[in-house]
């Protein structure tokens, strides 16, 4: 009996996160195909903020937070979207700290990371945390988010 409950749960358990994947027929990734700022999805103005945006586990992978305060932005599953001279100097073992242009893609409630995606990044500072710990300033400093692909979503036909 017991080995019957514990392969039922174990397939159980294998079948749980199958269930929470996204359906075929949703859009694709509107950061990609819209860019940030021209996003229909955001919902509100862009605003600056002085932050730091680290990669760390959980989702999503790619967070800011709002210096001085205790919010959060999870702004990148996977780092797409992301201003190229930010995403380049990007990993688990940095901290980069800056002025963001953010766009709210969701309303702002307390106790609840807000999503957003980030259009451009100036006065960059990274920091590495690692045995050497080490700060530097690189020589491009600022950057906009790359120009979206200008490509219409399309009904499952890639």
């Amino acid at each position: 009996m017991r080995h019957l409950c514990a392969r039922a749960t174990s397939i159980l358990l294998l079948l749980l996160p199958a269930a929470a994947l996204p359906q075929s027929d949703e859009e694709p990734d509107t950061v990609l195909t819209y860019g940030c700022e021209n996003n229909p999805a955001v919902i509100d103005a862009c605003f600056h903020v002085h932050g730091r945006v680290n990669v760390v586990n959980g989702t999503p992978g790619v967070r800011l937070w709002i210096v001085g305060t205790k919010r959060i932005l999870g702004v990148s599953a996977e780092g797409e979207g992301l201003p190229q001279c930010l995403s380049k100097h990007l990993d688990y073992d940095t901290s980069i700290y800056g002025d963001f242009l953010v766009c709210p893609f969701t309303e702002d409630k307390p106790g609840v990371m807000r999503s957003a995606c980030i259009q451009s990044v100036s006065n960059m500072v990274v920091e590495r945390i690692s045995q050497k710990h080490e700060i530097f300033i690189p020589k491009e400093r600022s950057c906009a988010q790359a120009p979206a692909l200008n490509r219409q979503p399309t009904a499952g036909l890639e």
